[in-house]
C-alpha cells in the first residue's frame, strides 16, 4: 500500500485511475496486479527492492522479468537469466525476403500471435499435461496410461495416440514430441481425462466453481482459440484477452496446488 501511495503521488493521479493503469499493465504483461504495481513504480524511478524481497521467488522473478521487458533491456546478465521468447526476425527482413505475398497487416498479426497467443497456449497446454501426469501417477502409478484409459472415450484417445506414435516413428529424421503418450494427445483430450477422473482431480480445485469443472470449462473456452492458432490464423484482441485471463488464473491455481500438495 505504501508503494501504491508513492506511485500515486509521483504520477499525480486519482486512486481509481492508478488502479485502472495497474490492471491494464497486468493484462498487457500477463502478470499479477502486485507485479504490475512494482513494474510501474520501477519505470517511474521509485525504489522497489524492499517490495521485491517480500515476494515469493516465483512472483519476484515474474516482476523482474516484466520490468526488463518494459524497459527494453537487452544483452544483460539479468535479461539472459529471465529471458522469454521474442521474435528473432525483424518485420522488414521478413517482408524483404520475397514478400511471400504477405501484407504488413499479416506480418503484424504474426508478431502479435507469437508474442501473446501462441506463448500463452503453449505454456498453458504443456503445463496441463504435466499436471495431469503428476496427478494420475500419484494415484495410479507410472503406468497409469496402460491401466486407466479404459472408458470408451479414453480408449479412443489411446488408439489415436498409438497411431500418431507409430506414424511419427517412421519420421526418423524429425524430432519427436516426447516420451509420454500425453504429448500425443489433443488439447481437448486433456479435458476428457480430467472429467473421467473427476473424483481424483476435484481436491486440487477446492473453492473453485464445481471443483475440477472450473479447469475443464477453461479448456473448453480456450479450445477454439487453440485450433485457430494451430492453423496459423489470427485471433481477435478479445480472444487474446480471454486467453490471458484464463492463463493468469491457471498460474494462481498452480501456485495453490504447489503450496498444498506434493507429488
Amino acid at each position: 500500500m505504501i508503494l501504491f501511495k508513492k506511485l500515486q503521488t509521483k504520477l499525480k493521479i486519482r486512486e481509481d485511475a492508478l488502479k485502472m493503469r495497474i490492471h491494464r499493465k497486468a493484462n498487457d504483461e500477463v502478470i499479477s496486479t502486485k507485479s504490475a504495481l512494482i513494474v510501474l513504480a520501477s519505470l517511474e524511478g521509485i525504489g522497489i527492492q524492499n517490495e521485491l524481497k517480500k515476494l515469493e521467488p516465483e512472483d519476484r522473478k515474474e516482476a523482474q522479468l516484466a520490468i526488463l521487458n518494459s524497459k527494453g533491456v537487452k544483452n544483460s546478465t539479468s535479461q539472459k537469466e529471465y529471458s522469454v521468447l521474442r521474435p528473432g526476425f525483424k518485420k522488414k527482413l521478413i517482408l524483404e525476403q520475397g514478400n511471400l505475398f504477405l501484407e504488413l497487416k499479416m506480418v503484424n498479426e504474426a508478431y502479435k500471435m507469437a508474442e501473446k497467443a501462441y506463448l500463452i497456449l503453449y505454456c498453458f497446454e504443456n503445463s496441463l499435461r504435466i499436471f495431469i501426469n503428476k496427478v494420475m501417477t500419484k494415484d495410479f502409478g507410472h503406468n497409469w496410461w496402460d491401466t486407466k484409459m479404459t472408458t470408451k472415450k479414453l480408449q479412443n484417445i489411446a488408439k489415436e495416440v498409438k497411431r500418431r506414435k507409430m506414424e511419427e516413428k517412421n519420421l526418423y529424421w524429425h524430432s519427436k514430441r516426447g516420451d509420454h503418450e500425453l504429448n500425443y494427445s489433443d488439447f481437448n483430450d486433456l479435458r476428457i481425462i480430467i472429467e473421467t477422473y473427476k473424483n481424483i482431480f476435484d481436491k486440487y480445485f477446492i473453492s473453485r466453481y464445481r471443483e475440477s469443472y472450473w479447469i475443464t470449462s477453461r479448456i473448453s473456452e480456450s479450445y477454439p482459440s487453440r485450433n485457430i492458432t494451430a492453423h496459423n490464423n489470427p485471433l481477435s484482441g478479445q480472444d487474446i484477452k480471454r486467453l490471458e485471463a484464463c492463463y493468469i488464473e491457471w498460474k494462481r491455481q498452480i501456485k495453490y496446488i504447489k503450496s498444498n500438495f506434493t507429488f
